[in-house]
């Protein structure tokens, strides 16, 4: 027997097996019926019930046949989601390795004030941990519990919870191309839970509230039998609760763009009284070369640099600034490519979920504008630290 015929009698004992358990008709003879009317009605019905249940049949063994596992097609949304998500990964990792360099300059503006006050008073200054205002080690201990100016600690947080809540939808999406190539039971489900409570603390640490629940829906299994069938719901059912987290972890990037705009202006405060403090301590040259070679001008001798810095301060003033301009001024475009990113993403899950084919070379162009852009963030960093 061929496996469609399989399918087929197993079907049709068990939609046919229902008869027998039904309750007949009671055959009552009186002065109302006659003898060929009372013969004529169960056999009717039994009739029109073994239709009813062939139909029934029929449909279900032509939407087997027509609708097949796109096996390909989930392995290719799985490596879209991986791919995406190790690229918002990485504008993660430059996000943050701004805030850590932030906090580090607004750790020395403060300290570097405290200190400036000692010496001004003339009070000695301590490296052995008593609580006075010219402790090092007590001045240490004091800006790593202090919750700095634009909530520093909170951004970190927000950071910290959302490179996790990154690592486990692409875990995610790692389980449903394990479900598409081998059938991995439950790996999908299960890893599709644990980002669903990722994405619940990144959530949270945003102050935003829990996320949206995802709204089950689909057909159930028809007795476990068809398995292809069944194999194909549970790829689906994986591909619509991803393209409901993808979209939720959208919103929250949203949410985190507004927290950090709010403290770009603490972030650049940091940088431009640090770099006050700095700069007279640096050898002019190189940084007053640079901007005459962009004149096309001839340079200076480093001595020469050196007094014209010193001696005039709207010189020494424009290379602040000038330093200043040529950090990073892209997370807003990154945040921007992240969420187109998504957007694409969602769009290849409903690809999937249609029986359309779904385009990795759309989801590589979205990958591949924000890599470049934190490409160009991470080149600015090592600019600046050039400089």
């Amino acid at each position: 027997m061929t496996r469609t015929g399989a399918i087929a009698s197993n079907l049709v004992s068990i939609l046919l097996g229902e008869s027998h358990n039904e309750r007949k008709p009671s055959l009552r003879v009186g002065p109302q019926a006659g003898v060929r009317d009372v013969a004529k009605e169960p056999i009717r019905q039994i009739s029109v019930g073994v239709t009813q249940r062939l139909a029934l049949i029929a449909a279900l063994l032509s939407a087997s046949a027509c609708v097949s596992i796109d096996r390909p097609g989930a392995q290719a949304l799985g490596k879209a989601g991986v791919d995406g998500m190790s690229a918002i990964a990485a504008e993660l990792d430059s996000r943050a390795a701004e805030i850590n360099r932030a906090i580090s300059l607004h750790n020395f503006d403060d300290a570097y004030v405290r200190f400036t006050a000692c010496e001004s008073g003339r009070q000695a200054v301590t490296v052995t941990g008593e609580p006075t205002l010219c402790d090092i080690v007590t001045t240490a201990s004091n800006l790593r519990a202090s919750h700095v100016p634009g909530n520093y600690l909170q951004i970190q947080s927000v950071i910290e919870t959302r490179a996790q809540a990154t690592r486990k939808l692409s875990a995610a999406y790692a389980a449903l191309i394990a479900e598409a190539e081998y059938d991995a039971r439950g790996e999908a489900r299960g890893a599709i839970d644990d980002a669903t409570a990722a994405l619940g603390a990144f959530a949270t640490a945003l102050g935003a509230g829990p996320i949206a629940e995802f709204v089950t829906r689909g057909v159930a299994e028809v007795g476990g039998l068809i398995a292809d069938g069944a194999q194909r719901r549970r790829l689906v059912d994986g591909s619509r609760r991803l393209q409901h987290l993808t979209r939720q972890f959208r919103l929250l990037l949203e949410k985190e763009r507004e927290l950090y705009n709010a403290l770009r202006a603490t972030v650049v405060l940091s940088e431009a009284n640090a770099r006050r403090r700095l700069i007279p301590l640096l050898p002019a040259g190189p940084m007053l070369n640079q901007l005459l070679a962009e004149a096309n001008l001839p340079p200076v001798t480093d001595a020469q640099a050196q007094a014209i810095v010193t001696g005039s301060s709207p010189v020494r003033n424009a290379l602040q600034a000038g330093a200043l301009a040529r950090r990073p001024g892209n997370s807003d475009r990154a945040f921007a490519a992240a969420n187109t990113l998504l957007v694409a993403l969602e769009e290849q899950h409903g690809k999937f979920q249609d029986g359309r084919p779904v385009s990795l070379s759309e989801m590589a162009a979205e990958i591949d504008r924000l890599t470049a852009i934190v490409d160009s963030i991470d080149s600015s960093d090592g600019e600046g630290e050039a400089e």
